[in-house]
């Protein structure tokens, strides 16, 4: 059934292919939100099924990168939602709350350190992936626009310095060569960091996006075939995405095997949602 979604999304069949990517969760492909059992509320299949002072919880799905893919219709979404008198909250991953909170200005849906809903449940729940068969049915309504995720200009510009400073005052250049985990199927998502040398030589400051410790990778290539690869470690493996997103604006270009940072960047966001 995806290979269907993903056939009629390329030959431009939006709502088609929206509807079939609507099972899902009923298919086992993709799990829902935590809720008690018994008090899940119910999936919101129209915007004309609101009422005035309805809330509607819009929960991430899949990774983290889906969730900033997807996230590129929120905010036509809050605006829709506020349009007929309802409130839209976002129930989004933790590591990406800071960054929505910044960019979207939405209420959370709050839950507590157990991660059940704390609080009044909402009168709805809305799955980020459910946004492109509201707004995506045509290929006139993919906007052509920069990024979309809010930074905060002077912590870029500092970053940016000190990357400069390492590398020799060249234009920046972020590289991840590996992604994803077993279940995502990792052992597709890599390119040793060696294989990278034609790249690797251009007269430019390469810097390391890797969220796993690479080291003694980047050491090897480097004294094995003289190439620096700068890596601020700290920054790309933290566990708070807004480093990673401040890391990412901080760069000129970004190549990347199919990972977060591939919607991430700005070079890239004209092409998703």
């Amino acid at each position: 059934e995806f290979r269907r979604v993903l056939f009629r999304s390329e030959q431009g069949r939006w709502e088609e292919g929206w509807r079939a990517y609507g099972h899902r969760f009923a298919a086992g492909v993709v799990a829902g939100p935590r809720f008690t059992a018994g008090t899940v509320p119910l999936r919101l299949e129209s915007l004309d099924d609101l009422r005035p002072g309805d809330t509607v919880a819009c929960h991430g799905e899949q990774g983290l990168g889906d969730e900033i893919l997807f996230s590129g219709m929120l905010a036509e979404c809050a605006g829709a939602v506020s349009a007929r008198g309802a409130t839209l909250q976002l129930d989004c991953h933790p590591r990406l709350r800071r960054v929505f909170a910044r960019t979207f200005g939405l209420p959370p849906l709050s839950r507590g350190p157990d991660g059940e809903p704390s609080g009044d449940l909402p009168d709805w729940i809305l799955p980020m992936g459910d946004l492109g068969r509201f707004f995506r049915t045509h290929s006139d309504d993919f906007p052509d626009r920069g990024a979309y995720l809010a930074v905060e200009p002077a912590r870029v510009a500092e970053i940016r310095r000190g990357l400069l400073a390492q590398g020799g005052g060249e234009s920046l250049v972020g590289l991840a060569w590996s992604g994803g985990s077993p279940y995502t199927h990792d052992r597709y998502r890599r390119v040793a960091l060696a294989e990278w040398l034609p790249l690797l030589r251009l007269p430019r400051t390469f810097v390391a996006l890797e969220y796993r410790d690479a080291a003694a990778e980047i050491a090897e290539v480097a004294s094995a075939h003289g190439v620096r690869v700068v890596d601020p470690f700290g920054l790309a493996a933290s566990w708070e995405y807004d480093d990673v997103l401040h890391l990412v604006a901080a760069l000129d270009h970004v190549v990347t095997v199919p990972r977060s940072e591939e919607h991430t960047s700005e070079l890239q966001s004209r092409q998703y949602l």
